[in-house]
């Protein structure tokens, strides 16, 4: 957490709106909040120092014995000099979603001003756009993104790639993005009996004896003659 960091926001846009019936708008860029806290306080003239009124007298926060008391300062200032300030403390939620990462990526495009609903849509296509070229370097090793090794099969060196038609590009990449991994799991299947004591390898076909060529529940019946 940020101490002594302030932002000064400006009201003329908001006293025209309000001039025009409208209300305040203060845009939110820096994203959502997990709590808040504030309280109030007062400075002196252009000294930053934080100050307390208590009782009515200006105190200075110390510590005596351990603890934290507000002590009056000694000569009180005048009254003229003294600002009285509300000083609110927020904490940053984490952008740990794709919701805030999405939202931080738009403001950044907008470079954090508003726009219109038509920008917003260009934008978000320009910004795909750019996610889909990143997708497709990664495919040949370059920039900043790293195929995961469920599909490193789907990998290609980059003197390779340039030798491909246009076509084969396209159908290369596109195999990458249909791909959901679960056919190249890494791990092997097993299967384990119920008292713990045996592990062997899981399989999709059927079991049968050595040279048994057909099942047995086949041979069980036959058709009419």
């Amino acid at each position: 957490m940020k101490s002594n960091v302030y932002f000064v926001v400006s009201c003329a846009d908001n006293n025209r709106r309000l001039a025009n019936g409208q209300r305040h708008v203060f845009y939110d860029d820096c994203g959502a909040w997990s709590h808040t806290r504030g309280y109030n306080s007062v400075v002196i003239g252009s000294n930053p120092k934080e100050l307390y009124e208590k009782d009515g007298y200006v105190c200075d926060r110390k510590r005596i014995n351990g603890k934290d008391q507000l002590m009056p300062l000694v000569p009180q200032p005048e009254k003229a000099d003294v600002r009285h300030i509300a000083r609110y403390y927020y904490k940053l939620k984490r952008c740990n979603n794709a919701c805030e990462s999405a939202n931080n990526m738009i403001k950044l495009a907008l470079d954090w001003k508003p726009a219109r609903l038509t920008d917003l849509v260009s934008h978000l296509h320009d910004i795909v756009k750019v996610q889909y070229k990143s997708v497709q370097r990664a495919m040949i090793g370059q920039g900043h993104l790293v195929i995961a090794d469920n599909f490193q099969h789907h990998r290609i060196p980059f003197c390779r790639w340039n030798n491909l038609s246009q076509q084969e590009q396209k159908l290369r990449y596109d195999a990458f993005l249909t791909d959901t991994g679960i056919k190249c799991s890494s791990k092997p299947k097993t299967l384990t009996s119920s008292d713990g004591s045996l592990t062997v390898t899981g399989t999709s076909k059927v079991a049968r004896k050595p040279g048994q060529r057909k099942r047995l529940r086949a041979q069980r019946a036959a058709p009419k003659k």
